[in-house]
């Protein structure tokens, strides 16, 4: 069988947590893909926090106390051990803060987050077009879409009869 960019998996790579540079945890271990696992090869799960991250407790030694770190912080840092991150934010690509994968993560200054953060406004769960800022209305028997949307403080709203329409107006208030 030859190799082939369709039957090669990606190979999970485990390394010991580094929590900052020079300081690991030898009694556990993070993959590439965002898993950890403690010394007797048990996987940990971790919880969600209110911001919507996965945090997961460790130790540094086993004479320490437990401390909870942030998943993806620890998988990146553990995969950079070289670089200090204190000063910065780790930024999920696919906006998915579930997915630790290292391929997902990067280091990013407070102000490129901030940044990425504006540009991935979240769909609000009344919205069932898809479309951020888009609404779907009925006026007597005629549909159409409503945008509303603010921009530096200023509510715009306007109805149009297609979808199109309303992307149009909405892109060019952005």
């Amino acid at each position: 069988m030859s190799i082939t960019t369709e039957n090669i998996e990606v190979l999970e790579i485990w390394r010991p947590v580094c929590v900052s540079p020079g300081v690991f945890s030898n009694l556990y271990k993070v993959s590439n893909k965002g898993y950890f696992k403690n010394s007797k090869g048990g996987i940990l799960k971790g919880c969600l926090s209110s911001e919507g991250y996965i945090r997961v407790k460790i130790k540094i030694d086993v004479d320490s106390d437990f401390k909870t770190y942030t998943a993806g912080r620890l998988v990146y840092q553990s995969f950079n051990i070289n670089e200090d991150i204190t000063e910065y934010d780790i930024e999920y690509l696919n906006n998915d803060s579930n997915d630790l994968n290292i391929s997902n993560l990067k280091k990013s200054t407070r102000t490129e987050s901030t940044r990425h953060d504006k540009q991935k406004t979240k769909i609000r769960k009344n919205n069932n077009t898809g479309y951020t800022g888009i609404y779907p209305t009925k006026k007597g028997n005629s549909t159409g879409f409503r945008v509303s949307i603010f921009k530096n403080g200023v509510k715009f709203c306007k109805r149009f009869k297609t979808i199109e329409e309303a992307l149009i107006f909405r892109d060019s208030i952005n």
